[in-house]
């Protein structure tokens, strides 16, 4: 294989480890399971089977090429609408099915709906996001009695639910008329980040329903309607719906810029209008710019969403909050090339957000235009309950707008059950960062003799903190006081106020009963005071800090001041108040907007796959192409093995560790004194001191060429090492401190020394005069 070849081998496999990011990131279709329940209960919480248009109308707006199936649930489970892709047929076998929905059933199965609908969790697709949609009572009831119910409720919140979250999957619950569990349908949804509501009124489940289609697939950007019931159309849009909300049977028309009417049986080209007894939806594709208008009486829930290149973006706004919270505001402008950031342009906009309730403007706030981005801030009110932020464009020449839905929440929910032998006090979290704010929750129960015992909520492992109370004082009427306190940092300062607890032993099993919880309005930060600048003193610079300093003159004492007898009879005039200075701090009103959460999972992918191009490329790289075509492999074997011939020589012809030592000590005997050796102190000249440098070298110290053997290799050895010394060893010279005149002990030493000093001290006692 030629080198051309092995360099288009791997430019193929480089194509094709670069195409694996693109693939790994391919987002899976929306995947929408819908659980109706008919149960007998039913009959009574739905008279009118909203249930019926609810699905109709899920069935219209799913979009083309996602995934849905509906199930039913009473005693048993069966999928009514086949799970599938969502197309024309589909949507056909849809409808036809969907009319078998009522009230047939004796029992309401819930866990056994939500194991049935989530059949592929073990599948390959099992951690691709689903969205569930509960349309129940939230009431279990299952066979044989009470107690199967109570457990069967038990497991649903504490098995199937985190199951189901684990597996990237968040259920929303929509109770038919007033909750018979509402503790239960709410944590079912709050747990898994889902939407729990109440749906009295048609229009109030269609109404949520579009909310929940927001919520799942990003919130649709819409044009307003005004009180006339008209909306701006404008050139960059592509696409319009109209989802028109009305009571009974009426004939919606709708009226083009040019003046043309159309009607559900009369529509303009490429539209597609679906008519109900509730509601109209009319999608057209390339509307004409320009005002359009409905004719019609129009519910409150009605909205025009549009699809267009200018588009209107905001931060993420969280679904669930907390009483009295704030949260930021950032809306930018896109088009087809990206950001919109032409000033001329974002200078005709204006950018307010609005919280609704029940269609009531509760608060408004105008977002100020930063750089290219509007920001500002909302504060939740402290009831709650559930609203609408809606964010209005107003560019003049067009219009632009977002509905997001907001839940008020308090930060715990409780609920008492009695059993057997105890009683159970639940605590159940509705933010998704309560868990790590609780610091302690503990219950104080009081007997009916007046005793009283502290007892602590522990953590369960699927996210809720329980207690059982026991009777410790025999049988009568208990009382228990919850106290939920916070860590420093939580925002909810004074903990929670949870309702007192009555317990009766012995006591009735029964399904949870809901104890009210209330949350202090969090303490907002304190905005931080005005920093005077500091004026800092030069850093000298090397060059000042090496230049020669002048002595410091000595300061001239200070003369006392001379002090004016008052005047009494003038007026002191105050001196005039000094004008505040402009802090240096910048304003802390405009906030910066907040950062972009980023989502890691396509970079993590795209590194995973550029570590395996790396290693394909080179194992590729090695196999056909590692080194150069002339190389030969005898070639690197020869030189190993002359390697290893010189590695062999060298070993063993040094000389032993003995005679090395022998051989030291013998050039030390005969080299110089150190007196005879010149220093650089000896030199009085430059001139010298380069003779010296020339001249210095190994022979003035005896170890010269004379030391080196034939092959210029130091092979000095103990046979010719006398030779060298005149014939004589230098081991067996005689030692010249080996008489005993110099035997001198260390007692005799310190004598010495001794003496000496006192000499020494003597002679400076002399001197002085």
């Amino acid at each position: 294989m030629t080198a051309a070849w092995k360099y288009r081998i791997g430019c193929i496999v480089l194509a094709l480890v670069l195409a694996l990011p693109a693939w790994g990131q391919q987002q899976p279709p929306f995947d929408l399971r819908i659980l109706v329940d008919v149960s007998s209960d039913m009959a009574e919480n739905d008279p009118d089977n909203l249930r019926l248009p609810a699905a109709h109308l899920l069935f219209e707006l799913m979009p083309e090429g996602s995934r849905s199936g509906l199930w039913t649930f009473g005693r048993y489970v069966n999928m009514l609408v086949p799970y599938g892709t969502v197309n024309a047929d589909w949507r056909q076998r849809a409808r036809a099915r969907a009319q078998e929905i009522g009230s047939p059933g004796f029992n309401s199965n819930i866990g056994g709906a939500f194991e049935t609908a989530s059949f592929d969790l073990d599948w390959s697709t099992g951690h691709n996001p689903k969205t569930y949609i509960l349309l129940s009572d939230g009431l279990v009831n299952i066979e044989p009695d009470a107690a199967a119910s109570r457990a069967e409720r038990t497991r649903i919140l504490e098995e199937i639910v985190p199951r189901l979250r684990e597996h990237n999957s968040v259920i929303h619950t929509i109770a038919l008329s007033e909750y018979k569990d509402r503790t239960f349908m709410e944590q079912v949804a709050s747990q898994t980040g889902g939407l729990s509501a109440v749906a009295e009124h048609p229009e109030d489940m269609l109404a949520l329903l579009m909310q929940i289609l927001n919520i799942s697939l990003g919130t649709q950007e819409e044009v307003g309607i005004d009180e006339d019931q008209r909306f701006l159309i404008d050139s960059t849009i592509s696409e319009m719906t109209a989802a028109v909300f009305h009571e009974g049977d009426q004939n919606i028309v709708l009226i083009s810029p040019s003046g043309e009417r159309f009607e559900a049986d009369n529509p303009p080209p490429h539209t597609q209008w679906v008519s109900t007894d509730n509601y109209d939806v009319i999608t057209i594709r390339t509307p004409a710019a320009g005002e359009w208008q409905v004719e019609g009486t129009l519910g409150p829930q009605s909205r025009v969403t549009v699809v267009s290149e200018l588009s209107l973006q905001l931060d993420a706004i969280p679904l669930n909050v907390g009483p009295g919270e704030t949260i930021p505001l950032r809306a930018v402008m896109n088009d087809a090339e990206g950001q919109v950031t032409d000033s001329d342009f974002l200078d005709l906009m204006t950018v307010e957000a609005s919280l609704l309730q029940e269609g009531e403007v509760r608060r408004t706030v105008s977002l100020q235009r930063g750089s290219p981005e509007f920001v500002g801030q909302l504060t939740m009110p402290s009831d709650a309950g559930s609203y609408q932020l809606r964010v209005e464009v107003d560019g003049q020449s067009f219009q632009r707008r977002r509905v997001f839905t907001l839940n008020v929440r308090q930060p715990l929910s409780a609920e008492v059950s009695a059993g057997e032998a105890a009683y159970e006090i639940r605590l159940y979290p509705n933010l998704p960062d309560i868990p790590a704010e609780v610091g302690r929750i503990v219950a104080q129960v009081t007997g009916p003799d007046g005793s009283t015992r502290l007892q602590a909520f522990e953590r369960r492992e699927a996210g809720h903190w329980s207690v059982e109370i026991e009777p410790f004082a025999g049988e009568g009427q208990y009382s228990a006081e919850v106290d939920v306190q916070f860590t420093g940092a939580s925002r909810w300062t004074g903990g929670i106020q949870v309702a007192p607890v009555d317990l009766s032993f012995p006591g009735q099993a029964g399904m949870p009963v809901e104890v009210s919880t209330v949350a202090p309005v969090p303490v907002p930060e304190p905005e931080p005071e005005s920093v005077p600048p500091v004026a800092l003193e030069p850093v000298p610079s090397l060059d000042d800090l090496m230049a020669p300093q002048e002595p410091a003159r000595p300061e001239p004492e200070p003369q006392p001041e001379t002090v004016p007898a008052p005047e009494t009879d003038a007026d002191p005039v105050p001196a005039p108040e000094p004008e505040p200075e402009e802090s240096a701090v910048p304003d802390l009103d405009t906030e910066p907007p907040p950062a972009e959460a980023v989502d890691w999972m396509p970079y993590l992918i795209a590194a995973g796959s550029g570590l395996a191009f790396v290693l394909v490329f080179y194992a590729i790289y090695r196999k056909f192409g590692g080194g150069r075509d002339d190389d030969d492999p005898r070639l690197h074997d020869e030189l190993s093995r002359s390697q290893r011939a010189v590695l062999s020589e060298v070993e063993g012809k040094g000389a032993a560790d003995d005679e090395l030592d022998r051989e030291l000590r013998a050039m030390a005997a005969g080299a110089p004194a150190a007196s005879d050796i010149p220093t650089v102190s000896d030199v009085e000249s430059e001139d010298e001191l380069s003779v010296l440098d020339d001249d210095f070298d190994l022979e003035s110290l005896g170890i010269g060429d004379d030391n080196e053997g034939e092959d210029g290799g130091a092979k000095q050895t103990a046979q010719d090492a006398p030779e060298r010394q005149g014939g004589v060893d230098p081991l067996e010279q005689d030692d010249p401190f080996a008489d005993d005149e110099f035997d001198i002990s260390d007692d005799d030493i310190d004598d010495m020394l001794d003496d000496t000093l006192a000499d020494d001290n003597r002679k400076d006692e002399e001197d002085k005069p």
